[in-house]
């Protein structure tokens, strides 16, 4: 992102682009983001809508905040990957159809993660 203040339509559009990605990633709604970062839900609204004049260092925190909330996302994920895999290993009886049961099962897993996002 480019300075403090920028008034470019290409800056403001990146900023609008941000705050959807994130806001959809983090399956958050404009009035969630609005409560969790102390400013009114029609100012979300703007920056997401590219109604903004300028990005400001205010516009700025707001997306570095979506950043770090994104970026703990993951970094979760990746934990309970792991854990995911750690209990396989665990209960895998080592047969190939118990394999293809654990993989079954997984497949479940992940599509009801996916419903609910």
């Amino acid at each position: 992102m480019g300075k403090y203040g920028q008034t470019g339509n290409q800056e403001i559009e990146h900023a609008s682009d941000l705050m959807v990605r994130y806001l959809k990633r983090l399956g958050l709604t404009e009035q969630e983001l609005a409560r969790r970062c102390n400013v009114s839900q029609g100012w979300v609204n703007k920056i997401k809508n590219g109604r903004i004049t300028k990005v400001t260092p205010r516009v700025f925190s707001l997306l570095r905040f979506l950043a770090e909330a994104e970026r703990q996302e993951k970094e979760h994920a990746a934990f309970c990957l792991a854990d995911i895999h750690r209990a396989c290993e665990e209960v895998w009886d080592g047969s190939p159809s118990h394999a293809r049961e654990i993989i079954e099962v997984l497949k479940a897993f992940s599509t009801v993660i996916s419903i609910n996002r």
